[in-house]
């Protein structure tokens, strides 16, 4: 299998209210593109996988080659230097599929209604990630989103 795709992983770090960006080149990114009827209308319920290859000991390195290390989110909360890790948050964190436009870190209060409801209001290809399986054979973690 092939990995081309590039994804854009945003973590929230809850103490700093930063977000935090991570550019992944070199992953499986797959859309299942669905739409639900409700009484209000249509509504997208696309679901998306997301592979990334990582080391045994879940080091990822990232587009520009820096390694980052995972961490659960328990402990990604109490970080002292968020932008050295990782950590992928159920109904929290999010990917955007591409690159972002900047890598620095964004606050959350600059966005009305949150970061994450702003860039799904407005861009395609933003998915919040509802579950996470790392895989040991091969190294790698899976992440599902919606």
């Amino acid at each position: 299998m092939v990995y081309r795709d590039t994804v854009t992983l945003f973590n929230y770090h809850e103490s700093t209210g930063i977000w935090y960006p991570t550019v992944f080149s070199g992953v499986d990114f797959g859309v299942n593109t669905a739409t639900n009827e409700t009484t209000t209308g249509k509504t997208g319920s696309d679901a998306v996988t997301l592979l990334i290859h990582c080391t045994p000991d879940r080091q990822f390195i990232t587009a520009d080659g820096k390694e980052k290390s995972y961490q659960a989110a328990k402990v990604y909360a109490q970080c002292g230097n968020p932008a050295d890790c990782i950590t992928f948050k159920t109904g929290c964190d999010f990917i955007y599929c591409g690159v972002w436009k900047g890598i620095e870190s964004l606050t959350e209060e600059d966005y009305a209604s949150g970061l994450y409801h702003e860039m799904n209001q407005k861009y395609d290809g933003v998915y919040q990630i509802h579950s996470v399986a790392f895989f040991d054979l091969l190294p790698h973690v899976e992440i599902g989103g919606k």
